[in-house]
């Protein structure tokens, strides 16, 4: 019964997670297709970019939402130390929907946003700090993949030990470090070209 749950759980995280608001909103709403424009990227930067400031509020709202909704699914259908694993597993299955969606042949968005919405629901204070140090990052720089990447890299760090009630929990240190790992992999691109210096710039009002 217990594993039957966790396959339940996972099909619906993938499920949640491969719904792209930014695909949606861009081709039902705009008429576009965003894969073909940008970046080509499903995400909320290339959205605001795109399809302007409003469908990326949609989309960065959605994209927070699923990453708390699968959480909090886990934690209704679990206790104790099948929670921790129900989170780990629902956590993983929702990032891995969003980054590959099999209706859009995979290729879906990097898991910044909806990451933050599972750090919003695990520890709210590293969510924050997290937030901070991203758009800290961007103001400064103008680099949101930089910002992105660098705030994967702390990711585990601040979601495991910020005043954070689940130091220990092995199941929740995995689950954060998939999830920066995966976010980092999704940045090779980005990495390249922030090392050769032709990476894209982001400002306020205009894109460079």
């Amino acid at each position: 019964m217990t594993v039957f749950k966790y396959i339940i759980l996972v099909a619906l995280a993938y499920i949640l997670g491969s719904v792209s608001m930014s695909y949606i909103v861009g081709k039902y709403a705009k008429g576009v297709d965003i894969r073909t424009k940008g970046s080509g990227n499903l995400g909320s930067t290339n959205a605001l970019r795109v399809l302007g400031w409003k469908c990326a509020v949609i989309t960065v709202a959605y994209d927070i939402l699923k990453g708390v909704a699968t959480v909090w699914i886990a934690d209704l259908m679990f206790d104790g130390q099948l929670e921790s694993i129900a989170i780990m597993l629902g956590g993983i299955a929702v990032i891995a929907g969003h980054n590959f969606p099999f209706y859009l042949k995979f290729k879906g968005g990097k898991g910044i946003a909806t990451s933050f919405g599972i750090a919003l629901y695990l520890n709210p204070i590293a969510a924050m700090a997290l937030l901070v140090i991203e758009f800290g990052i961007i103001f400064s720089t103008g680099y949101v993949s930089l910002a992105s990447v660098i705030s994967a890299a702390l990711y585990p760090f601040l979601v495991m030990f910020l005043w954070s009630g689940h130091v220990g929990d092995v199941w929740y240190w995995i689950l954060c470090v998939v999830l920066a790992v995966l976010a980092i992999i999704r940045h090779r691109s980005n990495i390249k070209r922030l090392i050769d210096g032709n990476e894209n710039k982001f400002t306020i009002g205009k894109k460079k």
